[in-house]
Order: structure tokens, then C-alpha cells, then sequence
């Protein structure tokens, strides 16, 4: 019994300063990016549709790259925001 305890405890120490325990942070971010970004494509592709039957832009490619930025932006100052309020307590 003693041994795994050792092998755990050892496992544990190699984790923390591998600098395995802050890549799972890098993977969290990675993955509200990609969730942020498909909501934005999503977001961006139905108000196209919506609009494009009374609006007329001089330039659909830009509207659409414009809204796009602006969605993701919005979304990822929303995941900053969201991950440093996490911390605080009482939240």
C-alpha cells in the first residue's frame, strides 16, 4: 500500500512542475474559442440571411467579415471577462 501512495505522490510532483496542470488551462481557453467562434459563424450566417432580402450592401463580403470580427470580439472579451470573474469569490 505504502508504494502507491509514493508512485501517486511522485506522479503528482512530476504533473505540477511538467507544467501539465496549465496546459489543461490552454486547452480550456482553446475550447471556448472554437465554441465562440462557431456561435459567431452561426450568429453571422442567419442575420446574412435575414437581412439580405430588404438590405442591399455595396460590399456582402465585407459585411459579412465585419459582423464576423465584431461577433468574435464580442464573444472573446465575453470569455475573458467570464474566466477572470470565475475567480473572484462569491460569484
Amino acid at each position: 500500500m505504502r508504494t502507491n501512495h509514493v508512485r501517486t505522490t511522485i506522479a503528482t510532483e512530476l504533473r505540477k512542475y511538467s507544467g501539465y496542470q496549465s496546459c489543461l488551462h490552454y486547452w480550456s481557453l482553446l475550447a471556448r474559442g472554437t465554441l465562440v467562434a462557431i456561435a459567431a459563424s452561426a450568429t453571422v450566417g442567419v442575420s446574412m440571411v435575414v437581412a439580405l432580402p430588404v438590405f442591399a450592401p455595396a460590399n456582402i463580403l465585407g459585411l459579412a467579415v465585419a459582423r464576423l470580427l465584431t461577433a468574435l470580439i464580442y464573444g472573446l472579451v465575453g470569455v475573458t471577462v467570464g474566466t477572470q470573474v470565475d475567480r473572484l469569490a462569491g460569484v
